[in-house]
């Protein structure tokens, strides 16, 4: 016999299908590191609790994953996953402030990665050997 949830557990968020933090959009290049290796990712967005990322492998439900290559290392859980996004529940919720400088960093994403790309581009124009940006 299924459950269902407490009368007074029906306004909560999970049962409304929202949350309780609102979200930060960032799409910020970034790395997973699990027992399994390291990848590539992209942060999508960000809350106080968790964040959603786009990875082309993306961990197993209850995994326990590292976010890299960020101002701040991300620690948390793995929630859900499904075609090449996964949900990701911190163990330490952020405060609103760091969602917010996240949110800075993000905005200034963009400027470093084609200052990046000049580098790259001037350098190899003068024969200077480097590893890609």
């Amino acid at each position: 016999m299924a459950s269902r949830p407490l009368a007074s557990d029906a306004d909560a968020p999970i049962y409304r299908g929202q949350r309780n933090f609102s979200r930060a959009r960032l799409n910020l290049p970034a790395r997973i590191v699990t027992f399994n290796g390291t990848s590539d990712c992209t942060l999508i967005d960000l809350s106080c609790t968790g964040a959603k990322i786009a990875a082309q492998d993306c961990p197993r439900v209850g995994s326990m994953v590292i976010i890299e290559s960020l101002p701040m290392e991300l620690f948390g859980t793995v929630r859900w996953s499904r075609r090449g996004l996964f949900g990701f529940e911190f163990d330490r919720a952020m405060t609103q402030q760091e969602v917010i400088a996240m949110r800075h960093y993000a905005d200034g994403e963009a400027a470093r990665q084609k200052e990046a790309q000049m580098v790259y581009a001037r350098n190899w124009v003068q024969g200077i050997r480097q590893s890609a940006y």
